[in-house]
């Protein structure tokens, strides 16, 4: 297959079979015919040692977008450890955190033992995928958009490389401070963030910690709140 195809290899042949891989992404002059694939696919199993791998054999900052805290090659103790180590050397590392992720209380204590080691981190009600960019050299991302729990692609096309990295970058901007992490804003201002931005009520609520009726009573007096300095704005004009 010209396009992809399968590792298949055992986990224990993982650091043999991972340095070859990147000379072989270099390609060679055989023809079109005998290209290089643009995509890997990448085992569960095979994820973790890939991961821990990279992590070494890369330099440049880290873009981790993160669907769930449950399952994942870079929740495993040696993972961590490697990017909390990564992190104390002075490797940025900046990660998106779906809303959903922190509902588990196990996840909300491994987001915040990652901010304590120096990780950058936002939130979204919407990230896009699971997915992480090592640099400019590698994304490992899901093999199936959107899941969490499906095998891996691996990528060293530079092209692929850098429209993971546009889109990682506009979901960055787009996204949340961790709740709680600025105190200089208001929670009336905050929830009207979250509202202009289309995060639903729900949503809302996880972020933010409320009940769900919390934050439609704090909406209706809002609502209230702006239409009584309208009509009082209305009624100075007028007369």
């Amino acid at each position: 297959d010209p396009i992809h195809r399968p590792w298949s290899e055992p986990p224990e042949a993982a650091e043999q079979q991972l340095q070859p891989a990147e000379h072989r992404a270099a390609g060679d002059s055989r023809g079109a015919a005998e290209a290089e694939p643009v995509w890997e696919i990448v085992s569960s199993q095979m994820a973790v040692a890939l991961v821990e791998h990279t992590l070494r054999s890369t330099t440049g900052l880290i873009r981790n977008c993160v669907l769930s805290l449950k399952v994942g090659p870079g929740l495993d103790e040696d993972g961590a450890r490697l990017r909390r180590g990564a992190l104390a050397g002075g490797r940025e590392q900046r990660a998106i955190y779906s809303i959903e992720a922190l509902e588990d209380p196990v996840g909300r204590r491994w987001v915040r033992s990652m901010a304590d080691a120096g990780e950058q981190q936002r939130v979204s009600a919407s990230p896009p995928s699971e997915f992480a960019i090592f640099g400019a050299d590698v994304v490992l991302a899901m093999a199936d958009w959107g899941s969490a729990e499906s095998d891996h692609i691996v990528m060293r096309n530079p092209m692929l490389i850098a429209a993971f990295t546009t889109m990682f970058d506009y979901a960055w901007d787009l996204a949340h401070p961790m709740p709680g992490a600025r105190r200089d804003i208001s929670q009336d201002r905050q929830l009207l963030v979250l509202l202009a931005s289309g995060v639903k009520d729900e949503a809302i609520a996880r972020y933010l910690g409320w009940g769900l009726r919390t934050v439609r009573r704090r909406v209706a007096k809002l609502i209230d709140r702006k239409s009584t300095c309208l009509n009082s704005s209305h009624a100075n004009i007028s007369y």
